[in-house]
This record gives C-alpha cells, sequence and structure tokens, in this order.
C-alpha cells in the first residue's frame, strides 16, 4: 500500500481525541467498498516505514469527524 494514496488529513481537522490517543503526527483517510473508510498513519519501526490502521469507519462517521471533509 502506497502510504500517501489515501486524502491526507489537515493535522487542525484530524479530532484531538484521535491526535491524543494514538499520538499522531499525519492521518490519511482511504476509501474502502460498502461505504466505509479506513484511517491510517505513517510511522517508523527500526529502520522501516509501516502502515498503521487506526480505524475502519463508515463515511457518515467521516464526515461527522473531520471538519472540512464532507462526502
Amino acid at each position: 500500500m502506497d502510504c500517501l494514496h489515501g486524502g491526507a488529513v489537515r493535522r487542525s481537522a484530524t479530532p484531538k481525541d484521535l491526535r491524543e490517543k494514538y499520538a499522531l503526527e499525519n492521518l490519511y483517510v482511504e476509501d474502502l467498498p460498502d461505504f466505509c473508510g479506513m484511517l491510517c498513519t505513517g510511522a517508523k519501526q527500526g529502520g522501516n516505514r509501516i502502515i498503521v490502521v487506526v480505524d475502519i469507519v463508515d463515511h457518515k462517521a467521516i464526515s461527522r469527524g473531520f471538519s472540512g471533509r464532507r462526502r
């Protein structure tokens, strides 16, 4: 998976509870089938870059939770 494939979420639009709970520095939203979206972030583990899936939510939750992003 290309870590920049999904839409980047502005830091100011990232819900504060997610930023604090997971210490997120970046967040991406990838559209999935069946009206779902995957929230993921990039991280480093050792010398490797990894993708961390934060949550999988429906599009209504994405629209409610992220200012400036509407479906």
